[in-house]
């Protein structure tokens, strides 16, 4: 019984905001450490746009999400990032105001989009 609760707390780890708290067993004892996790910064441009959008981030260890909602929360464009600078088409929206969610890692951001044709 002991060695199947070592195998779980070897593969156990929480996540915490920005931090992650990982447990690990050495012999009879137990060890943890405490990571920082890199801040995850996204920013896009020009705002206003015109007929496209520049999303880019920091950090891109896994795929982000982008999606653009039109201001009755309705899901307008949905995309996935794989590059730290992407470049997404506004061809198909008309002129208005939109929000831009990023999601990447457990974090989201929201940012309002003015789109003038």
């Amino acid at each position: 019984m002991k060695n199947i609760f070592l195998v779980v707390l070897l593969v156990g780890m929480l996540f915490l905001s920005n931090k992650i708290f990982a447990v690990s067993s050495e012999g009879d004892s137990l060890k943890h450490s405490l990571k920082n996790k890199p801040d995850i910064i996204f920013g896009f441009f020009p705002n206003p746009a015109k007929d496209k959008i520049f999303v880019e981030t920091n950090y891109l260890q896994e795929p982000c999400k982008i999606y653009i909602t039109d201001v009755v929360g309705n899901l307008v464009m949905e995309k996935t990032c794989e590059k730290k600078k992407n470049e997404i088409s506004l061809e198909e929206l008309n002129s208005g105001i939109y929000y831009l969610t990023i999601t990447q890692a457990e974090k989201s951001i929201n940012k309002r989009l003015i789109i003038e044709k």
